[in-house]
């Protein structure tokens, strides 16, 4: 999942934390609804040249963020691995990608992509690749 929401980013480009100090806090709640109920999430936020990666277990940081060499726009990257407790083994969440809409009133600059890439990582080698324009 990508937005191009970089603003947890402060004015001298350094994070600001949201929940249990992760990278996700109440602007982006839908994510971290999502980091709750997985074994693993991994965030990555990035603005101005400068980015910040962080992993979380069921929301709570396995790590401080650290920095990475980031995209040439701005964003935010969300990757969930749904856990087993909650889903049972296999699960795969489903999703209606015509709803979504990628190039809405918030969504001005034209600086990302434009398209949802959606990876299934489940059988354990070279994950299958969907796109949605």
């Amino acid at each position: 999942m990508t937005d191009d929401q970089a603003g947890l980013l402060d004015e001298k480009g350094m994070t600001r934390l949201g929940y249990y100090g992760s990278l996700l806090g109440s602007g982006r709640w839908l994510s971290a609804a999502g980091a709750v109920v997985s074994s693993r999430a991994v965030v990555e936020v990035w603005r101005e040249g400068r980015g910040f990666r962080q992993e979380l277990a069921r929301l709570r940081p396995t790590r401080a963020p650290e920095e990475f060499e980031t995209p040439p726009d701005s964003g935010t990257r969300v990757a969930f691995e749904p856990d087993p407790a909650y889903f049972g083994s296999g699960a795969a969440v489903t999703a209606d990608l015509s709803a979504l809409d990628l190039h809405g009133p918030y969504c001005t600059e034209r600086g990302g992509p434009g398209y949802v890439v959606l990876r299934d990582h489940r059988d354990g080698g070279d994950p299958a690749e969907s796109r949605r324009r």
